[in-house]
């Protein structure tokens, strides 16, 4: 990676508004207002490890699958509990993940399947949805709390959550095990939905640009092609402050994310985030609470939107206008540190992108949602060029949505091989600002 010296690209990023519209005097409603004062810090949790991977976890994935193994005890002593429980093929997708973890060293005798599931899966002769009458039972919890790691596979996190709360919204037998495990210390680790319901409230559906233009719906939108917007349900507390989405950049969320984070219910006891989590796929992002930091490992990356100094300006409809937004980019080996919520690189990213730029010019872009669009937004047309500042947008059925990223004088990138299972260069990209309104 060669580069293009400009001096100016930090100089100047203060002053430059670029095309966004901002609205002198209007109704400006900011995240401390809903929750008191802005923090410096993000809280994760318990005492346990939480591992969200944003699905499509690879068995090929070397370094992830070593990675839950040692945080579970290592080959020798992890105890692994496969919950197959969002899965519509249980015994499928478990003995998968079985021989995944059996390939990279743990033993059948220390892997148990939790029978615990709604639906039923065709390539077998017995009915798994009856399963779901597992998770009262005190012997399963039992089972579970022997573990040392839980993993939970993809599917829809609905299922989970039907799964392992009773009618009146309390916990299972098996739910309060999976509680007890997190509380010893134990390791939570979850792909795609598994990822998903570690967080209350809980994505359940929804996309980005319906969600920003329409807003929330508390009933599943999934199989409704006419409504977009996010749907937001009960999920679990593992995560005690944020939200988290996963297929992140594959499946364009972040606007979806955005909106879930801003929203608000006294009425149904929902505040805002100031703070969420966007894990890309055959990726994951290890929530350590010893190091009170956490660490991205594998092929993707994980967006961190903070919304603490961001506001709101009204449009007079359900459509979004928010300013302010501060975004991170991680891959492989970079640290998001809670207290302070600052980042550090992976130290394979020695190339500074900020001072010294590969990009000479930027491009606007009218793809603002489509797979992996933001990454290269915010990395070669932003953090890696010579231009401070990169314009983008969305439209779907005549209607329009704009979005801006710009740097500021805290803003970094750096640049460098740290995922060793390939040869490609990946970026760690800190404090970019960003805002989003409609187009009227």
């Amino acid at each position: 990676m060669g580069g293009n010296n400009n001096d100016s690209v930090t100089e100047s990023c203060t002053t430059n508004l670029g095309r966004r519209r901002f609205v002198q005097g209007a109704t400006l409603t900011a995240v401390g207002m809903a929750l008191g004062s802005p923090t410096a810090s993000a809280s994760i949790g318990g005492p346990g490890v939480l591992v969200p991977i944003g699905g499509r976890f690879e068995p090929e994935n070397e370094i992830l699958h070593e990675k839950l193994i040692d945080l579970g005890g290592g080959e020798d002593d992890v105890q692994l509990a496969i919950f197959p429980t969002a899965s519509g093929t249980p015994t499928t997708s478990a003995e998968a993940f079985r021989d995944d973890f059996n390939a990279y060293g743990v033993p059948e005798d220390q892997i148990d399947i939790i029978e615990v599931a709604t639906e039923d899966d065709p390539d077998t002769t017995e009915d798994e949805s009856e399963w779901v009458d597992n998770a009262h039972s005190e012997t399963w919890a039992d089972r579970v709390r022997d573990a040392t790691l839980l993993m939970f596979t993809g599917g829809n996190q609905l299922r989970i959550i039907d799964a392992l709360t009773d009618e009146d919204g309390g916990l299972t037998p098996v739910g309060q095990a999976v509680y007890d495990v997190y509380d010893d210390g134990g390791v939570i680790a979850g792909s795609s939905a598994g990822a998903g319901m570690m967080c209350d409230p809980m994505i359940g559906a929804g996309e980005s640009f319906g969600a920003l233009k329409d807003g929330v719906s508390y009933e599943d939108t999934y199989d409704d092609d006419d409504d977009h917007r996010v749907f937001l349900t009960d999920g679990f507390d593992f995560l005690e402050e944020g939200l988290c989405d996963q297929h992140f950049m594959e499946r364009g969320r972040f606007g979806r994310l955005v909106r879930a984070m801003w929203h608000e219910d006294p009425d149904t006891g929902i505040e805002r985030n100031e703070i969420g989590y966007g894990v890309d796929e055959n990726t994951g992002f290890i929530f350590d609470p010893e190091a009170d930091a956490g660490e991205v490992c594998g092929e993707g990356g994980v967006t961190i939107v903070d919304l603490s100094e961001a506001y709101e300006v009204s449009t007079g409809s359900d459509a979004l206008h928010l300013e302010d937004m501060l975004v991170h980019y991680l891959t492989h080996g970079d640290v998001f540190h809670f207290d302070d919520r600052t980042v550090t690189p992976d130290t394979a990213k020695d190339w500074d992108c900020v001072d010294d730029p590969y990009y000479d010019g930027n491009r606007d872009s009218s793809s603002l949602f489509d797979e992996f669009e933001i990454v290269d937004l915010l990395s070669r047309e932003l953090v890696d060029n010579t231009d401070n500042s990169v314009y983008s947008e969305a439209s779907e059925r005549g209607r329009t949505l704009e979005m801006e990223f710009w740097q500021e004088n805290d803003t970094e990138g750096f640049w460098g091989r740290s995922w060793p299972e390939d040869d490609e260069g990946r970026y760690a990209i800190a404090n970019v600002r960003a805002a989003v309104w409609p187009d009227h």
